[in-house]
């Protein structure tokens, strides 16, 4: 006599984890949510993260993995999503961002890569007048300067970081940037650059996809003023992470301070970075993130370990 037993189903482990996080406007993060549950890729997983008070009016925790952050501050949601993301990839799109369809289909394609740690899309206001990538190149004169341009032109373009509104990254380094960074660091501009430069330092690649390009509101751009403060704060970072690598002389602080995208105040601000290094040092712990090399050796005993069971 044979008896029959149903097998139960283990749940799949997504390819992707996307991580939409709600930093005021509901109506904006709706969007957001919808878009991409109607352009989801396979295999993906939804993350929608919020501080506590967003009440799911549209009954989506079927579809969707709801997260609770501390604040909501984009740091923070980023932070606090990060625990419930289950897939080998995370993409953060911030609330005013509209996926379209096949907006994701050669993501996991370029993480075949090894080198590659990180990419970034290509965002478009509503109608289409203004592209740019989401990311940021370091520049005489000024660091973390947004790239922009034609599309055709933007995968050319040296990318060392990208901006929090938007970008795809392999989870375990995003984990490892998450834990070097200290959680009271919650300024995006700071924050990012951090994470470029962190990134740079463990030797990842970093790249723009032109071919998932996504439409943004004009109101859910980052905010980037030329002051002060961010000339101390970018500049004590690079110096603390990429000591190796030459601060910008006077003459180009000065030529992008009058004629280009900086401004005097952050040019003397550049200038002053010593003031803020101490506590850089302290906010900022450059070996909790993994190197190429680190993650190439836990793969391979991954791998390795997986022939052993197989074996046994």
């Amino acid at each position: 006599l044979y008896w029959s037993f149903p097998v139960p189903r283990l749940p799949q482990t997504p390819n992707i984890s996307i991580v939409i996080p709600l930093q005021g406007d509901e109506r904006m993060f709706e969007d957001t949510v919808l878009s991409v549950l109607e352009n989801r890729p396979q295999g993906c997983q939804v993350v929608a993260v919020h501080n506590g008070n967003y009440n799911d009016p549209f009954h989506l925790d079927d579809e969707v993995t709801f997260a609770t952050a501390r604040s909501s501050k984009l740091v923070d949601l980023i932070r606090d999503a990060y625990p419930s993301t289950k897939a080998p990839l995370v993409q953060v799109l911030v609330s005013g961002t509209r996926a379209g369809s096949g907006w994701a289909d050669e993501l996991t394609e370029r993480f075949e890569d090894s080198d590659l740690g990180a990419t970034v899309g290509t965002l478009a206001d509503a109608d289409r007048n203004t592209v740019s990538a989401n990311g940021w190149s370091d520049v005489a004169g000024r660091f973390a300067e947004p790239l922009s341009g034609p599309t055709s032109q933007l995968s050319t373009r040296s990318n060392h970081g990208f901006f929090l509104n938007g970008f795809a990254i392999r989870r375990r380094l995003l984990g490892g940037l998450l834990d070097a960074v200290a959680p009271a660091m919650v300024d995006p501009i700071a924050v990012a650059y951090a994470f470029g430069c962190l990134i740079n330092r463990a030797g990842w690649d970093m790249s723009i996809a032109s071919d998932y390009p996504l439409a943004i509101d004009r109101e859910a751009r980052h905010s980037d003023p030329s002051d002060v403060d961010r000339g101390i704060c970018l500049s004590a970072i690079r110096q603390l992470l990429l000591a190796d690598q030459p601060m910008p002389g006077l003459t180009d602080l000065f030529k992008s301070a009058v004629f280009g995208s900086s401004s005097l105040g952050e040019m003397f601000g550049m200038l002053r970075y010593r003031t803020v290094l101490p506590a850089m040092r302290r906010s900022i712990d450059a070996e909790r993130v993994p190197t190429i090399d680190e993650m190439a050796t836990i793969l391979t005993l991954t791998k390795q370990g997986r022939l052993m069971r197989r074996a046994a």
